[in-house]
């Protein structure tokens, strides 16, 4: 997970998580030992921080579906707990951004509900309440939150909101034959164009890659990862696995990691850098297999 300029890694251990944080311009890091453990009472769902605290999503009692969070103070290693709902049916993914956290479920009864909350405060400081329309969000590229609701069938409205305030200030209804997931989104808005990631329909030999939605025009561009990754893999014999992606803006360029086959006993992977066209601009190989591009 990246927040500004930390990383954390979370890691798992007889039965309790720790975390790894690094400043990746000073280089300074710091030990989060045994910060959350799994018992009978508590399972675990997700786990994100921001730079100050450590974030839990989890059913309590173990085995049931109600729905809480567990806050993590990093500093003084305190906790609170907060409910969120009970019998809930799904839990998707949370996003944290710039000091709010967003927490998206599904209830008992299927409407869609994303609780927002604010650093150093364990209520809830907003509702948003999309009633059985799937709600996708991310942030566009002026800092405003983006939110893509299903409507019905292959039927999406697009509302940006104020990010600091959570007021809608635009809406845009939009057409195309593709899902996309509750929660984050790993998308990119700019000059009415949708930068987003594409996942096909399983099975298939690559699992995901890049597509475009151009607002202007109403037209739905999917990069032919398949095809592109074919290609590499008929060129070098060796099986390609995609790993990683990202879109770009200062290069109009998506990046996609990979792993390739290491028989060899070594580990390879690469960054394939492909053009809003869909062209192969350049195959990077490198001794290790990426799995998260850094914002800087």
């Amino acid at each position: 997970r990246q927040v500004e300029e930390v990383l954390t890694f979370f890691t798992f251990s007889s039965g309790s998580f720790s975390a790894i944080q690094l400043n990746v311009r000073t280089g300074e890091s710091r030990n989060l030992e045994n910060v959350y453990t799994i018992d009978d009472d508590r399972s675990v769902i997700w786990g994100t921080n921001s730079e100050e605290q450590l974030y839990f999503g989890y059913y309590r009692p173990r085995g049931s579906t109600n729905f809480g969070m567990r806050v993590v103070d990093i500093a003084n290693n305190t906790f609170v707990d907060v409910l969120l709902e009970d019998n809930v049916q799904n839990v998707y993914e949370p996003f944290y951004y710039q000091g709010k956290l967003f927490v998206t479920y599904r209830d008992v009864g299927g409407q869609y509900h994303t609780e927002v909350f604010e650093d150093g405060d364990t209520s809830i400081r907003q509702s948003l309440e999309f009633g059985g329309g799937t709600p996708s969000f991310f942030i566009e590229e002026a800092g405003d939150l983006t939110m893509i609701t299903s409507t019905g069938g292959n039927q999406y409205l697009k509302v940006l909101y104020d990010f600091q305030t959570l007021e809608p200030f635009s809406e845009t209804p939009f057409s195309v034959n593709r899902f996309f997931p509750p929660g984050p989104l790993d998308a990119t808005l700019a000059d009415e164009r949708l930068y987003y990631l594409n996942f096909y329909a399983q099975p298939s030999p690559v699992p995901f890659g890049p597509a475009i939605y151009d607002f202007i025009r109403a037209e739905n561009q999917i990069i032919d990862m398949i095809g592109i990754v074919q290609e590499l893999e008929e060129a070098s014999g060796e099986s390609i696995t995609l790993t990683a992606y990202d879109y770009r803006a200062e290069g109009r360029a998506f990046l996609l990691g990979y792993t390739s086959d290491f028989s060899n006993g070594l580990f390879q992977g690469g960054v394939l850098v492909i053009s809003e066209s869909g062209e192969l601009l350049q195959n990077l190989e490198t001794p290790f297999i990426p799995i998260s591009f850094v914002k800087s």
